[in-house]
């Protein structure tokens, strides 16, 4: 499957830049506020912030930049990861670190062997490492945390998103104009993507089709959209 490279822009300076090229640019936009000279940040003592990239292994479009204090649990990033992209049936995930998993808290039952996603990051990684991620274990969704840098700072919030991708263009299957909706039964075959007005007419009914939206859960599942 060939990987389709996707920009987003940048909070700062509006730059427009691929997944990559974002990861670079972050860290010395020169618009980009001093957080560390600002009256308010004085008062805070200065901890570890890690720069995490979020990436999609299938659709490839798909990417988060965030920054997260090392007092950020893996259960708050997932409730994160939760509400941008991925919430729809309140289904299982579950984090991976080399051979260590990680279930959320509110997944966790006493069969379950995983340890607890309580643990925060600053107690678990380190620049150069990669978390897995998965949601949901029938219709998957999986991703990879990249710890792309670490920095000393004085945030005003302690996980953040700073950029993410721009919306997939989606043309509608039948027409040339941008698709609204994805059918669920036709989601494997031609003709799954479809505009407010073929959409009125498709075959299968109102109750197959799903929005597109700015997730790679767009037509999986129940998935509805997040923030």
């Amino acid at each position: 499957m060939p990987r389709i490279v996707s920009n987003g822009r940048c909070p700062f300076c509006d730059r427009s830049l691929s997944k990559t090229g974002m990861t670079r640019h972050l860290p010395t936009c020169p618009k980009r506020p001093d957080e560390m000279a600002s009256d308010a940040s004085r008062r805070k003592r200065p901890t570890r912030v890690f720069h995490l990239l979020v990436s999609t292994l299938y659709p490839t479009e798909y990417w988060l930049q965030l920054e997260a204090t090392a007092e950020v649990t893996l259960d708050d990033l997932d409730g994160l990861l939760r509400d941008v992209w991925l919430e729809c049936c309140g289904h299982l995930s579950a984090f991976q670190l080399g051979p260590r998993r990680f279930s959320p808290t509110a997944d966790r039952a006493d069969w379950n062997e995983d340890e607890p996603a309580s643990i925060a990051l600053g107690q678990l990684v380190s620049p150069g490492q990669e978390l897995q991620y998965q949601y949901d274990f029938g219709s998957t969704t999986e991703l990879v945390i990249r710890v792309v840098g670490e920095r000393q700072g004085r945030p005003s919030d302690r996980l953040v998103i700073l950029a993410r991708n721009d919306p997939p263009g989606r043309p509608c299957s039948y027409c040339d104009a941008p698709a609204t909706f994805i059918c669920t039964e036709c989601q494997w075959d031609e003709g799954d993507s479809l505009c407010d007005s073929c959409a009125k007419g498709h075959e299968c009914g109102e109750e197959m089709l799903l929005p597109v939206l700015n997730s790679p859960r767009a037509g999986v599942c129940g998935y509805a959209g997040g923030s």
